[in-house]
């Protein structure tokens, strides 16, 4: 398959990813929903020893960090600038450090270092992709740019002042900005 077809077909690997995370979550939560707690528990409780069936939640997470390389590849084909491409090197990263959480389950002692890393390096994957798309005089990188800048912050406010609910709380906040800057790069990207 040449550069052009691989462009072409792996952009649907970025909206593959937020779905996939999303079904993992969903499910487990279900086959948890006993005892497991939106506003009590952390997304990776649902992959540690108390839950049923933790094997779903974990392997869910290795499916999902592996659509996330394959998401990484497309954003390197597709870019078209240096920081672009940083930014796709970030992402591969985070690809395997979510891969990680999924094998340092909740309960072991690499667990939060891998989680807290999936997080630093999405994130600076969306600055760096933001960026290169501000360089190469993309207007939507603005928008891409300020998630990656603003959504620490914002979570760093919250979690000092109120604090979260719950780490589940925290997490899902990140989750969706990682999906909504996804979203802005694969629609400007596959229009290009």
């Amino acid at each position: 398959m040449t550069k052009m077809g691989l462009k072409k077909g792996l952009w649907i690997s970025g909206y593959i990813a937020i779905v996939v995370a999303w079904i993992t979550i969903g499910i487990s939560w279900f086959i948890n929903r006993t005892w497991f707690r939106f506003l009590g528990n952390a997304f990776s409780d649902l992959g540690g020893s108390r839950a049923l069936h933790p094997q779903v939640y974990n392997l869910g997470l290795i499916i999902t960090g592996t659509v996330i390389i394959i998401y990484s590849i497309y954003l390197y084909l597709v870019s078209d600038h240096k920081m672009e491409t940083i930014g796709s090197a970030f992402a591969f990263i985070a690809g395997i450090f979510l891969m990680f959480i999924g094998i340092f389950h909740e309960g072991t002692k690499p667990h939060v270092f891998v989680s807290s890393w999936f997080f630093a390096q999405m994130d600076l994957s969306i600055i760096a992709v933001g960026s290169g798309m501000i360089l190469r005089g993309l207007n939507i990188g603005k928008a891409i740019l300020s998630i990656g800048i603003l959504a620490p912050i914002i979570f760093i406010i919250i979690n000092l002042t109120i604090g979260w609910p719950s780490v589940a709380s925290g997490e899902a906040f990140g989750i969706v900005a990682i999906d909504l800057s996804v979203i802005l790069e694969v629609e400007k990207y596959r229009r290009l």
